[in-house]
C-alpha cells in the first residue's frame, strides 16, 4: 500500500524521546504523512499515527492495470513489541476508478484492539448501489469471526461493461449477506455464509434470475 517514489523524513532526538517525524512518502499525485515515537528507556513501545491523502493503490493481479484506488483518510495506534500486540484506529475512505472512469466510493472505520479488528461502519456506492455493513475479526481466533453486508438497488446492467461477456444481464438486485460461526450440530464447515437476496425482475438473456438464499 506504501510503495513510494519519494520519502523524506526528519529524525529528533531530545528529553528520552526518539521521533520520526514527519515522514512523507509521495506516490502518483498521493501523499502519505506519518510519524513514529518512541521513549528510549521503553524501545518496544512505539506511538504510529498516519494521514493519506489520495494514495494510489491496484490489485497485483491481472487486473490491477483496469481496477485502482485513491485512499485519504487518518489512522493512528500504539504497538507492544515485546507483547506482540497493539492498538489502533482508522477512518479512511477510497474513490474508486475502472479503466480511469469513476466506480464509486468506500468508507471504512474500524478499531484493533489486541488481536482483535472491528470495522464499526463499511459502507460503499457505486453501479446505483448503496451497501453498508461491519466485520469483527479476531486474528487469534479466525473462526469466530463476524460480518454482515446489506445492499440495495444494486443495478445488473452496469456489470456488462467491465465483463463483456455479461452482455444480456439486466435488473436490480437488493439483499444481504451474513457470516458466522456454523450453529448446526455437524457443520461442513466451521464457518457459515449466509446470502439472500431479492431480483423479481432481473435476468440474464432468456433467464430469469428472482431471488434467493
Amino acid at each position: 500500500l506504501l510503495r513510494a517514489r519519494t520519502l523524506t523524513a526528519k529524525l529528533h532526538i531530545a528529553d528520552g524521546e526518539l521521533r520520526l517525524d514527519p515522514v512523507r512518502l509521495a506516490q502518483a499525485g498521493g501523499t502519505a504523512d506519518a510519524a513514529l515515537r518512541l521513549q528510549l528507556n521503553q524501545p518496544d513501545q512505539l506511538a504510529l499515527s498516519l494521514a493519506l491523502r489520495n494514495w494510489p493503490w491496484a490489485p497485483s493481479n491481472g487486473w490491477g492495470a483496469r481496477a485502482e484506488a485513491f485512499v485519504s483518510g487518518r489512522a493512528k495506534g500504539t504497538v507492544n513489541l515485546a507483547a506482540e500486540s497493539g492498538q489502533a484506529t482508522a477512518d479512511l475512505t477510497a474513490e474508486l476508478k475502472y479503466l480511469d472512469a469513476p466506480l464509486g466510493t468506500m468508507h471504512a472505520a474500524a478499531t484493533l484492539n489486541g488481536p482483535i479488528l472491528q470495522v464499526s461502519e463499511l459502507s460503499a456506492q457505486g453501479l446505483g448501489v448503496t451497501a453498508q455493513g461491519m466485520v469483527t475479526y479476531n486474528f487469534e481466533k479466525p473462526l469466530e469471526s463476524r460480518g454482515g453486508l446489506e445492499w440495495k438497488d444494486l443495478d445488473l446492467s452496469m456489470f456488462p461493461a467491465f465483463v463483456p461477456r455479461l452482455k444480456g444481464l439486466s435488473g436490480i438486485v437488493t439483499g444481504d449477506a451474513q457470516l458466522g460461526p456454523a450453529d448446526e450440530p455437524r457443520p461442513i464447515e466451521p464457518l457459515e455464509l449466509q446470502v439472500s437476496f431479492r431480483a423479481p425482475e432481473a435476468h440474464w438473456r432468456d433467464i430469469s434470475i428472482g431471488s434467493g438464499t
